[in-house]
């Protein structure tokens, strides 16, 4: 009897040492990590310092930021829901938009005052729907 609980406590001590040797060899790992902490933390430390009242403010309206966050969140998952579909042709407008002076202009393409001859055309009939301006042209075509 006493001879297994020898062996039995030979076996405990024998799984302590190995528990120790596997701690001893993660403590300077472990070590480092803590410097490497601390450091950082004292970084902080020496950058927030004077600022404690505006990380105060921001910490304190946190909680409002989220809920505005989370009702547009809502709202744009909605808009981007509807505008998805037609993205591609929605950057094609934006591409020509900002390239819409990039061209030279050739001799003789401007009127009398020097500006640009410049076309809005507008699809009009059965399929399209029709068109009838606000104004008269003032060119007399009207």
């Amino acid at each position: 009897m006493i001879a297994g609980e020898h062996r039995a406590l030979a076996g405990d001590i024998s799984n302590g040492a190995s528990i120790l040797g596997t701690l001893a060899q993660h403590q300077a790992g472990l070590q480092a990590e803590l410097q490497a902490a601390d450091s950082s933390l004292g970084q902080a430390n020496t950058a927030l310092s004077g600022r404690q009242q505006n990380v105060r403010q921001l910490l304190q309206q946190m909680p409002q930021l989220l809920q505005v966050l989370q009702a547009l969140e809502s709202s744009s998952t909605t808009s981007a829901r509807l505008v998805n579909p037609c993205m591609q042709n929605l950057l094609t407008a934006l591409n020509y938009l900002a390239s819409a002076g990039n061209y030279r202009q050739a001799a003789g393409s401007t009127d009398g005052a020097g500006y640009m001859l410049r076309v809005n055309p507008q699809l009009a009939g059965a399929e399209t729907g029709t068109y009838t301006p606000s104004a008269a042209c003032s060119g007399g075509g009207g």
